[in-house]
């Protein structure tokens, strides 16, 4: 592999370690001059690593690229400053439409984006023009320059992207939070999550494992829940006529996954002798397949319904079908957001960031554990968790009203979805301040019912026992009567009675705790000016 020197003759046994220091010297193509002293043993090393290493690059030089390419592999034409490389239109941006990889112009362009935002291995622009260039060199097709591809990247952005939005918290602070709404439309668009989204209860006979089989879900009223389901371009809507396949006409109450398969609680109905409909004392449980015609097929076969006085019937037809279009689903959501407080500092030095996330509960737990779905929603140094939660709740509250329009990747249609918060999860201080609650080391340190008392009261047979029983529980008329009452305390400047007043109920809220800061301030400034 390595080419060689041709020794002498009578060198041709002598190994290195019998050579002297002016025959190494002459064989490394040193020539050391008469007069001068001969090499030292470090001076002759160097000189042995240097031509080692001369050769080994000829070597591999000649022996990957040939003498013909190892000019051309050395002055390559990487280009030396980036910021000005020609910008190369290396594709047509009127084919874009018609792209198989649109937003993207072409594979190339996708599998470059892709590599640049790989969250666990981030590549500078030096290391992209390296790919970029090797890509070309290797011959790969349309190939972009890197500032065509920044560009590209930069209008994808402003296209595709989720843009933050800029929020003004009640106390004035600015802040920038993801769009919850369209967090979850991705969800939906994504071939890889959208069929393993469940959007009904589930009933199981064995242990509950998935969000969708607690009882939780099941304390939600059917018309809050997802309303319909389809089946090719037919849509079943609860609390509307229907037929089954069998020639039965029921009106579906509900609609559960039970033993893995979609069924409905129903309501037998039939038409009089005089051609009004009337509900029938009878009630079954049907699977979705067994539904033939929906209630716009009854509506064009037998015109308008007319129902019995007193029928035990919802208006038809269901008026959820006015948030949507007639060829669109409509499915409800079930997100969890929630808040912790982190360390925005990568030192040990704690620097607190509010940083809150929200994951899509309609997802087996297998996937929720998974990093790809916890979704950033904001994060900031200054704000409390239930500042951050107010602009989410109206994005959640405005679905209601307008459900966000989406593309489902698993029914290869548009739909709409309506999204519900189930809980809030967090640990024991953070539930504390979303309950507002003063926290677990109070006389009162449960946030959920009313027991406490002093520490010697707590420690009496009958207190202790209680805390062992389901106590009366905190609600909202109650905490904000306690919130009213320490803000009047405040306005007469008294801090004391507040303090001892948020120890005897334990409620204090962050919101209202700036407040009554500012209150006792101006108090006390007022009081002042009267002296």
């Amino acid at each position: 592999m390595f080419p060689t020197q041709t020794l002498e003759d009578n060198d041709v046994d002598m190994g290195f370690s019998e050579m002297s220091d002016a025959q190494l010297m002459e064989q490394l193509g040193q020539t050391v001059p008469a007069d001068e002293a001969p090499a030292t043993p470090e001076e002759i090393r160097l000189l042995m690593q240097q031509e080692f290493q001369r050769l080994l690059e000829d070597a591999q030089r000649e022996t990957r690229f040939g003498e013909e390419l190892s000019e051309a592999f050395v002055s390559n034409d990487l280009p030396k400053d980036f910021e000005e490389e020609e910008e190369d239109e290396c594709w047509d941006r009127s084919a874009l439409e018609h792209s198989e990889y649109r937003p993207y112009p072409n594979k190339t362009a996708m599998l470059l984006d892709v590599m640049d935002n790989l969250p666990r291995c981030r590549f500078s622009s030096t290391q992209m023009a390296m790919i970029i260039h090797f890509a070309k060199q290797l011959g790969a097709p349309d190939v972009p320059s890197l500032k065509a591809f920044r560009k590209m990247q930069q209008t994808l952005q402003s296209t595709c992207g989720n843009k933050p939005i800029k929020i003004t918290s009640q106390l004035g602070n600015v802040f920038y939070m993801n769009d919850i709404r369209e967090t979850l439309a991705r969800n939906m668009a994504n071939p890889l999550v959208a069929p393993h989204l469940h959007f009904y209860p589930e009933e199981t006979d064995g242990p509950i494992s998935e969000t969708y089989q607690a009882e939780r879900w099941m304390e939600y009223a059917p018309s809050q829940l997802t309303p319909m389901f389809s089946r090719g371009h037919k849509r079943f809507w609860i609390e509307e006529l229907a037929q089954l396949k069998n020639g039965t006409f029921v009106i579906p109450r509900t609609l559960i996954v039970r033993n893995g398969v979609l069924i409905s609680d129903v309501s037998i109905a039939a038409q009089a002798s005089d051609g009004r409909w009337k509900v029938l004392d009878e009630e079954r449980t049907v699977k979705a397949d067994d539904f033939e015609l929906d209630y716009d097929d009854l509506l064009a076969h037998f015109g308008t319904l007319v129902w019995v006085n007193n029928a035990p019937v919802s208006p038809m037809p269901n008026e959820m079908r006015q948030l949507v279009a007639e060829d669109e689903d409509l499915f409800v959501i079930m997100a969890s957001p929630w808040a912790d407080d982190v360390s925005g500092n990568r030192s040990k030095q704690y620097n607190k960031h509010m940083n809150m996330y929200t994951g899509n509960g309609c997802l087996p737990g297998r996937l929720l554990q998974q990093e790809y779905h916890v979704h950033f929603i904001s994060t900031s140094p200054t704000l409390h968790q239930l500042n951050s939660l107010l602009p989410s709740r109206d994005h959640v509250k405005s679905t209601e009203k307008e459900p966000v329009r989406c593309y489902n990747a698993a029914t290869n249609r548009m739909c709409r979805f309506i999204i519900r918060t189930p809980g809030l999860p967090a640990d024991n201080p953070q539930q504390s301040e979303e309950a507002s609650h003063i926290g677990g080391n109070s006389n009162y340190p449960c946030r959920k019912c009313q027991w406490g008392g002093t520490q010697i009261e707590k420690e009496t047979e009958e207190i202790y026992h209680q805390c062992h029983l389901a106590g009366i529980a905190r609600d909202a008329a109650r905490v904000r009567q306690n919130l009213e009452e320490q803000i009047h305390l405040s306005m007469l400047g008294d801090s004391n009675a507040v303090t001892e007043h948020q120890r005897a109920t334990g409620t204090k809220d962050k919101i209202t705790q700036y407040w009554v800061e500012l209150l006792l301030a101006k108090s006390k400034a007022l009081k002042m000016e009267d002296r």
